[in-house]
């Protein structure tokens, strides 16, 4: 009888996380659309890849209405990703992200995706470091980005408080919403002027242009109840 309930517990478990979602067609930006506003015309689909690249395009980069968002919403989640940089490249990964501020950084987390050897934010700290919770958590040593210009794999699980980022198959950080952990680090930072920065348990997935190089595939996501 043990073994049965426990069957049944691993089979519901199972049942309850939702089935993948491909973010990304490969061929267009459908699903998609900028943060606050249309999508700018630094993102762009080329040869397959999902790509924000301002050669060509004047403007602000790192403003609000530059970063592109998903058209959906997701609460608990698992979600998947290839990228990689230009030399010197810094971009992110924003989640639970909401257009109640005018910048999704001022609501959400960011999964930094940087080249820590050639950008200056790489001499700021290791949570700039490619992987970290932006500026309040630092990834494991174990987790390290490959040479700029090759693909890497990322992962975020979040579930309720409790959020997981990975690196090329290694666990980077792991972190709670309202732990005295995450208290301390958001109140000794930028974030402590930010009064809806990490309050939102749902919201969107946004990229993040900050002016440089980078490259998304294999985008995917699914919903975890």
């Amino acid at each position: 009888m043990r073994l049965l309930i426990l069957a049944l517990l691993a089979a519901s478990s199972f049942a309850a996380e939702g089935p993948w979602i491909s973010l990304f067609d490969g061929k267009s930006m459908a699903g998609w659309t900028g943060f606050r506003g249309p999508a700018n015309p630094v993102w762009m689909v080329r040869d397959g890849v999902l790509i924000v690249d301002r050669q060509g395009t004047p403007g602000t980069p790192g403003v609000g209405s530059s970063n592109l968002r998903t058209v959906r919403e997701f609460g608990d989640f698992e979600l998947e990703w290839e990228w990689k940089n230009a030399p010197g490249g810094n971009s992110g990964v924003f989640y639970r992200t909401t257009e109640d501020e005018a910048r999704p950084q001022w609501t959400a987390v960011e999964y930094q995706l940087l080249d820590s050897a050639a950008h200056p934010d790489g001499k700021n700290g290791p949570d700039r470091a490619s992987s970290a919770a932006y500026a309040l958590f630092p990834p494991a040593s174990e987790a390290r980005p490959l040479p700029v210009g090759q693909w890497n794999k990322s992962r975020i699980v979040a579930r309720g408080t409790r959020v997981e980022h990975y690196l090329n198959g290694k666990l980077a950080c792991t972190f709670d919403y309202g732990s005295p952990a995450w208290k301390q680090r958001v109140a000794a930072g930028k974030f402590a002027e930010w009064k809806k920065f990490g309050v939102p348990t749902r919201g969107y997935i946004a990229l993040q242009d900050h002016g440089h190089f980078t490259a998304f595939r294999a985008l995917r996501i699914r919903e975890l109840n």
